[in-house]
């Protein structure tokens, strides 16, 4: 898997009109522009996807907003620091990259993609995606305070956009297992133990897949109070069985496990209906 951070003018523009305002002087440069180009700031509302699919050959159907922004004082600022910013991101990816490399594929069992990260400015605060499209606009306030989970947290969301479930509960389980593998397990290995960031939605869902995910990765349940105790994540190990046939799943069929089984691993109820 390679990282390419790329600084991409389309995106930035566009995101600079479609995100929230990061600054007063953006935002009177946007309110300005949807009062005169109206017709023209709409013709440009889906070219996010077209730009994170192919940005190389990307040229958008009507140019006049790009054009407009592009040589501004507005502009000019923001390329300069998000050409900065995406200097930080590529030293921290060259200083992590083969170990990110190695502990993943021991944990995701798949070929690794290549991803494309088209990089934002961090002021805009945001993670731009297109289904089944690995690359990812990447631009976060939290980037620098720690570097190594900026980077797991992009791969992280490059993987999610795989995710065909169309059921919430589905996609939660399939982000909640993402997390525990990518910016939890793969984080830990690296640094120290991060078993509880993410999305603190998912915490709990999270700490129910747990005893699976340590069985995933190949541990027997008499084997995992070590892992209990560096994660922080206890369970009673007596209400499992050792699933052995998980360790011999990839990521995404492992997924696909939780999602086919997730009444009785999850304990969910089965709703009745009382037929009067």
């Amino acid at each position: 898997m390679r990282l390419t951070f790329i600084k991409n003018n389309y995106l930035l523009i566009w995101n600079l009109l479609y995100g929230p305002s990061i600054s007063i002087k953006t935002h009177a440069v946007k309110q300005k522009l949807w009062l005169i180009y109206k017709k023209e700031y709409k013709a440009i509302e889906q070219d996010k996807d077209a730009i994170l699919k192919d940005r190389k050959n990307f040229i958008p159907d009507d140019n006049t907003l790009y054009d407009l922004l592009e040589d501004t004082k507005v502009m000019d600022h923001l390329e300069k620091e998000t050409e900065k910013h995406r200097m930080e991101l590529m030293k921290v990816w060259d200083q992590y990259k083969r170990r990110i490399n190695t502990e993943l594929q021991k944990i995701l069992r798949i070929e690794l993609p290549d991803i494309q990260v088209l990089v934002l400015h961090p002021s805009m605060d945001v993670c731009l995606t297109a289904k089944d499209c690995f690359n990812v606009g990447w631009g976060k306030k939290s980037d620098l305070e720690d570097k190594l989970f900026t980077i797991v947290s992009i791969i992280k969301e490059s993987l999610a956009t795989q995710i065909s479930y169309t059921e919430e509960q589905d996609r939660n389980i399939a982000n909640a297992i993402l997390e525990l593998a990518v910016l939890n397990e793969c984080y830990t290995r690296l640094a120290k133990s991060n078993y509880l960031a993410g999305s603190k939605d998912l915490v709990k869902l999270k700490k129910e897949l747990y005893p699976y995910f340590l069985m995933y990765l190949g541990n027997n349940l008499e084997d995992t109070t070590p892992f209990m105790m560096r994660d922080n994540m206890a369970f009673d190990m007596e209400k499992y069985t050792n699933e052995v046939q998980l360790r011999n799943l990839n990521i995404f069929e492992f997924i696909d496990f939780i999602v086919r089984n997730q009444r009785p691993i999850l304990k969910i109820k089965k709703e009745t209906v009382e037929i009067l």
